[in-house]
C-alpha cells in the first residue's frame, strides 16, 4: 500500500505551515519524520490523518482519498501531543474501550502495559508525562491500521524505557505495515539496530 501527498500547502492566515510537499509512505517501511520546533511535522501527521484540512494539494491510499473513503481513512492511526480522554478514567477502562470499539486485543494492550510498568488502575490524569506517553504508544503499537504514525513518541521516557519502546516497535513491525515516527532530532539509529529513511521538513 501506498500512501501519496501531492502539492500539500496548509496555511494560517499569513503563516505557511506546510508548502507544497510531495512524498510517499509505503507499507514494509519505516520513516523518520525530523524537524525543529514548528516546522510542521505535527501539522503534516494532522493534515494526513484528516484531523485538519490542506489549503491545497491531495492526500491519496492507494488512490483513494481517505477523507472521503472510510476503509481508507481506517488504514490510518496517530496519536500525538492531543489528550482525546476522560481525564478521570482509568487506563484500563480506556483499554477495554479501544478493544471493542478499533478491534484491538486488550491483553496485547494490557501485556505491553506491565512491560513498561505502566498502571492501568490509575486514571489518565494521574500519569506522569512519560507514562502519557506510553500509554498512546501502545494505543499505536496495537492499532490494526496499516499506516502508524507516532508523534514524538518518547517524550518523557527514560532511557530504558526508550530502548524497551524501540524493541517492541520493532516486534510489531510487519511488512504490511508502514511506521512512520516523528522527531526532532535523527535518533531512529537506534542501539537496537533499526534502520529507517529520513523525511526532513526545514519550513
Amino acid at each position: 500500500m501506498i500512501l501519496k501527498l501531492e502539492n500539500i500547502t496548509k496555511k494560517y492566515s499569513k503563516v505557511t505551515a506546510l508548502d507544497s510537499i510531495n512524498t510517499s509512505f509505503e507499507t514494509g517501511h519505516i520513516y523518520g519524520l525530523l524537524g525543529r520546533n514548528g516546522a510542521g511535522k505535527s501539522t503534516m501527521i494532522k493534515t494526513i490523518t484528516g484531523k485538519i484540512y490542506p489549503s491545497e494539494g491531495r492526500i491519496l491510499l492507494d488512490n483513494l482519498d481517505p477523507t472521503m473513503n472510510e476503509s481508507a481513512k481506517r488504514n490510518i492511526y496517530s496519536i500525538g501531543e492531543d489528550n482525546p480522554f476522560v481525564s478521570d478514567e482509568k487506563v484500563k477502562k480506556i483499554f477495554k474501550e479501544f478493544a471493542y470499539y478499533t478491534n484491538r486485543n486488550f491483553e496485547d494492550m494490557c501485556a505491553l502495559a506491565e512491560s513498561f510498568e505502566l498502571n492501568i488502575n490509575k486514571s489518565w490524569e494521574k500519569q506522569s508525562t512519560g507514562y502519557r506517553t506510553i500509554f498512546k504508544d501502545i494505543l499505536a503499537l496495537t492499532s490494526p491500521s496499516n499506516f502508524i504514525f507516532f508523534d514524538e513518541p518518547i517524550l518523557g521516557l527514560d532511557a530504558t524505557h526508550r530502548e524497551n519502546f524501540y524493541q517492541l516497535m520493532l516486534e510489531k513491525f510487519s511488512p504490511d505495515k508502514c511506521f512512520v515516527i516523528c522527531m526532532l532530532r535523527k535518533t531512529l539509529t537506534l542501539a537496537c539496530g533499526m534502520k529507517a529513511a529520513f523525511l526532513y521538513l526545514n519550513n
